[in-house]
């Protein structure tokens, strides 16, 4: 039975929480209830320390001594008293050596009964000695014991300590200020790096809580002050600056209030569905074409910018990380132009031209192609009083010369990632470009982006500039674009046209045009511009949804790009579009389907300038496979390394790649071959089947239904004819059940799954999986949203079927058996992501292996698959079997 005092207190946590959760929803202040919530802890934890203390000490005596003798501590949140309704609680008993015992015991009891009321602490109970040790050990201690405040004990106590660890310090600040930055850096890397996440977590992620807390923390190192109206004061922080954060805190934390409230638990991650709620919670309006969760997340984003541009201006003045200009500056130092001070490390402003530089976009933009073309950045001071002044003009006027400049810097990849975002940040970017405007902080509501619109665009450009350094065949693409300035603006638009009605390539197309006249280019460079992102999304989309070793396909893409300098351009930026979706979503898989198009149009190109002359890029292991077969198998063999796919060839052993072939020509009737390979990327499998032919697509179908049984998700699939009436199946599956490299035990149980499927001809129980392994809520699947077209035009010989829809474990399965049951037989089979759907590409013929042009027909099988697809929203198509 629960004692009569923690009874009482746990009436008065539920009844606090329950107040201060109907403020909350009356509209009451992030900080006021957040301090509010801390005090209500605060009540009841020492007044369970008091009777910790006379449980374990009965005489009074002994109880005030054992009190002068220790301190109990609020670290963390508490600390600071802005703790979230479900925050963890972290308390520290500070004692003098010799009691031990009596601590422990104390400690103890404390923590069972807040434990019993529904308090969970952390409590660890330490002396001065100790406890100042251990703060250089871990950076977690070393932050929390800076906001350490007193709740019941010694005062005198907890003063020795707080001057014993400000000396330590003090003697250690550089050390203390880079093991703070290194953790914070770690728990960015974990939650998130970037501001613009669409799903980011409130407190952890770059622009979260723990911006204003790096802030304190760095300021006691610093200065000896955690309080920012403290560090107002002696000025080391701006006014702005110090604005920002205060702004910044009180709308993060009633947020992260609001999703402990509704979740009754400890939640800060800001899902989708989570800004959904909260928007129409807080009656965020709908404006011209956005939607109330885009107002919402808009007002988020410039809180969170606001708090990483402060305390990222915070950590360089503390940190020293600024350039003071100086005698030594001045001697070494170049002038330029006479307003600029070019030193061995940075570009500045020289003071007499400061209030002239700063308020002219002309001469902000010289500095900066200075900056870019010199390789050096812009001294702190200067970029300061240049963002200062930009961020308060509503509008700017371009020069012509302006233009020249901005085109100028757009030239050079050196520091362009850095400059743009620059130009962002203090709102220049988008009065040179006014089209940028729009894409400020806006959502992308699909599955596949990570991150804002600006946010990618932003991303893609850096990446598109790394490429000046890449070994790769996108890298030295990217190094034979000759109009580098073009490339990089068409990288900039390429997306301007999302959140309007409409295609957004086609949309984002007049915006280029309307930016390229704007900025004084040429019919010419405006043409090239338009193209590029107008044609954005063609590569991947025939990479990834379409046959790359048909010639119909390669000839029709030449022909609409044009010529092989507009093809590199289109190679590398879609290359980095596609890299700057979400980390590691362009994988060595992607990568190798995109250089292989690029390749082969580029090839195309070649043969159309000398056609007498062979290929420039002669495949060498289709020669070395006839070869080493017997002689009496070559004749089979040469057939058969022309009708398979040149990706097949890739990274294999052609010895190995020989004997898997030879293999297949000797199978008897009812005999199955099956091999297995890991592809370049750890969790990327290769499965290859040889089979004698009969209906092919009646074990493509059933291989699907293998294949998701055992949790692999089809990347691309391929049936090739062999003579003697075989067939060669190829599959490029993503085994996201199992971390790094495949087992052999992994190769054999699919080897055997797919023969076993094959020689006994039996539908198997398939288990639900979506298809891109996403974690996060995801929308419930609706057939109301597929759509199924059917293209005659690209392939000369087979219909291409395309299948869009919300994603499904057994889609593909589906599918892909329905057109079985048509009468049809599937030659090629591709998925990728099509905005925030998936869709699922066959190349099909009937069953003489002749393309359909019966118009009834077609409609027919477009009708039978979106029944299909209806049919997998019941709850049997849910879970289904076959």
């Amino acid at each position: 039975m629960m004692r009569p005092y923690l009874a009482e207190a746990k009436q008065k946590l539920v009844q606090g929480y329950e107040q201060l959760k109907r403020q909350h929803e009356l509209g009451a202040g992030g900080r006021a209830i957040s301090l509010a919530m801390a005090q209500l802890w605060d009540d009841i934890i020492c007044s369970n320390y008091r009777a910790a203390l006379a449980d374990v000490l009965p005489d009074p005596q002994e109880q005030d001594q054992l009190a002068r003798s220790c301190s109990l501590l609020a670290l963390g949140g508490l600390g600071r008293q802005d703790v979230a309704p479900h925050s963890d609680v972290d308390l520290m008993l500070l004692y003098i050596p010799g009691i031990e015992s009596k601590i422990e015991k104390v400690a103890g009891r404390l923590v069972q009964d807040c434990y019993d009321i529904g308090l969970k602490l952390a409590l660890s109970s330490r002396t001065v000695r100790d406890a100042n040790t251990l703060a250089f050990t871990d950076a977690t201690i070393l932050t929390s014991l800076t906001e350490m405040r007193l709740l019941a004990g010694s005062e005198s106590l907890l003063e020795k300590f707080r001057e014993r660890f400000l000396r330590s310090v003090r003697k250690r600040t550089h050390w203390s200020l880079d093991f703070v930055e290194k953790a914070r850096k770690q728990e960015q890397s974990q939650f998130g790096e970037s501001v613009y996440l669409l799903s980011p977590n409130v407190k952890r992620s770059r622009g979260g809580l723990r911006e204003i807390h790096t802030v304190r923390w760095m300021g006691f190192i610093r200065y000896g002050e955690t309080s920012l109206n403290k560090l107002r004061e002696i000025k080391a922080l701006s006014r702005l600056d110090f604005n920002n954060l205060i702004e910044a805190r009180e709308f993060l934390l009633r947020l992260r209030n609001e999703l402990h409230f509704h979740a009754g638990r400890a939640v800060d991650l800001l899902d989708r569905a989570e800004q959904m709620r909260i928007a129409e919670a807080w009656h965020f309006p709908a404006g011209l074409e956005i939607l109330p969760v885009q107002e919402f997340m808009r007002q988020y984003f410039r809180h969170s910018t606001a708090a990483r541009y402060s305390s990222f201006q915070f950590f360089n003045d503390v940190r020293g990380n600024f350039e003071h200009r100086s005698f030594f500056d001045t001697w070494v130092g170049r002038r330029e132009e006479g307003h600029f001070l070019v030193t061995p490390r940075c570009v500045a402003v020289v003071k007499e031209s400061m209030d002239l530089v700063k308020n002219d976009i002309e001469l902000v933009l010289r500095l900066m192609e200075i900056s870019n073309r010199s390789k050096r950045y812009i001294e702190q001071n200067t970029w300061r009083s240049i963002r200062n002044a930009m961020l308060k003009q509503t509008q700017i006027i371009m020069s012509a010369e302006a233009k020249k400049n901005f085109m100028r810097i757009l030239a050079n990849p050196n520091r362009l990632p850095n400059l743009l975002r620059r130009l962002h940040e203090m709102n220049v970017l988008e009065k040179i470009i006014p089209a940028f405007r729009h894409a400020r902080w806006l959502l992308q509501f699909n599955q596949y982006h990570k991150y804002t619109v600006d946010e990618h665009t932003l991303i893609a450009v850096e990446i598109i500039a790394g490429y000046q350094d890449d070994q790769t065949p996108v890298g030295q693409a990217y190094r034979e674009v000759q109009r580098k300035d073009l490339l990089h603006l068409a990288m900039l638009l390429h997306d301007v046209g999302k959140g309007y009605t409409g295609d957004h390539s086609e949309v984002g197309a007049e915006l280029a045009e309307q930016t390229a006249d704007r900025l004084g280019l040429n019919s010419e460079e405006t043409e090239t511009i338009t193209f590029l992102v107008r044609q954005h999304l063609l590569m991947s989309t025939l990479a990834f949804r379409r046959d790359i070793t048909d010639r119909q396909v390669i000839q029709q893409l030449a022909q609409e790009v044009g010529s092989p300098q507009t093809l590199r351009m289109l190679f590398t930026l879609t290359c980095a579009d596609m890299a700057a979706v979400a980390p590691g979503g362009f994988n060595e898989w992607r990568r190798s389907l995109m250089t292989e198009l690029y390749y082969r149009v580029d090839s195309w190109f070649s043969d159309q300038q000398n056609p007498e002359q062979p290929r420039e890029r002669a495949d060498q292991i289709r020669s070395t496979l006839i070869n080493l077969a017997p002689d009496e198998w070559q004749s089979w063999m040469a057939t058969s390394v022309g009708r398979i796919a040149k990706e097949n060839f890739r990274g294999q052993d052609p010895e190995n790649l020989a004997n898997n072939l030879l293999e297949v020509a000797r199978l008897q009737p009812g005999q199955v071959a099956v091999h297995t390979r890991p592809l370049n990327e750890p969790s990327l499998i290769e499965v290859t089947l040889g089979k004698h032919q009969q209906r092919v697509s009646g074990a493509f179908y059933r291989l699907l239904g293998v294949f998701v049984r055992l949790g692999l998700s089809i990347l691309s699939a391929r049936i090739e004819l062999l003579p003697n009436q075989l067939a060669w199946y190829s599959f490029v599956l993503n085994d996201r059940d199992f971390t790094g490299p495949p087992t052999e035990e992994r190769f054999a149980q699919i080897r055997d799954a797919a023969q076993r499927v094959v020689v006994q001809p039996v539908d198997e129980l398939v288990r639900p999986r979506k298809i891109w392994g996403v974690k996060e809520r995801e929308p419930e699947f609706s057939w109301q949203h597929a759509k199924v077209i059917l293209d005659n035009e690209t392939a000369e010989h087979a219909n291409v079927v395309d299948v869009f829809s919300d994603d499904h474990p057994l889609l593909i399965y589906a599918v892909a058996k329905t057109l079985y049951q048509l009468g049809l037989d599937i030659r090629f089979a591709k998925i990728a992501a099509h905005l925030d759907q998936v869709v699922v590409v066959f190349y099909v013929t009937d069953a003489a292996g002749i393309k359909i042009t019966d118009q009834m027909r077609l409609d027919d099988i477009k009708r039978t698959l979106l029944e299909t697809i209806r049919e997998l929203e019941s709850p049997a198509g849910g879970t289904g079997s076959s």
